[in-house]
């Protein structure tokens, strides 16, 4: 199913990667996530975000986020949350699904998931003092000329 006249996606802030936005009512709020957090978005007031919205199951999704993305996964079977896939239909979420970022359908709102920032790279680790390595053997060198003997120099 396409669904016209959803609300217009905000730009996520770069300063704010790894965020969860919530578009409800004509007005948007947006959730700093921490690593490994899980927020249950649902309609109960226990729920870690509280939608007003009768299309909304008590608990209706949790949202965990890991490493470079999100786990998602619908709480109500009877009523899963939606996936926009990139051509804008909605598809339920029937299961745990990994996302890089996304948009998600709940009842009447949006649930737009903002990618993490990239880990920054770690600091190159200093290698470990090597074993004296011994020196290869050298050539045999000859032997300098014995004059007492009465050898010619070279």
């Amino acid at each position: 199913m396409k669904l016209p006249g959803r609300s217009q996606a905000p730009e996520p802030s770069p300063r704010d990667p790894g965020q969860i936005v919530v578009i409800a009512a004509g007005s948007s709020t947006a959730y700093k996530v921490r690593p490994g957090q899980q927020l249950v978005i649902g309609r109960d007031s226990g729920a870690s975000i509280v939608l007003d919205d009768p299309g909304v199951s008590p608990g209706h999704i949790s949202v965990t986020r890991f490493g470079p993305g999100w786990l998602v996964q619908s709480l109500d079977p009877a009523n899963p949350a939606l996936i926009l896939d990139p051509t804008g239909r909605a598809q339920p979420i029937l299961k745990e699904l990994g996302l890089r970022s996304g948009e998600l359908l709940a009842g009447g709102c949006q649930i737009l998931l903002y990618p993490p920032a990239p880990e920054p790279p770690s600091a190159p680790q200093p290698e470990p003092p090597s074993a004296p390595q011994p020196e290869p053997p050298s050539a045999p060198q000859p032997e300098p000329p014995n004059r007492e003997r009465g050898e010619p120099a070279a």
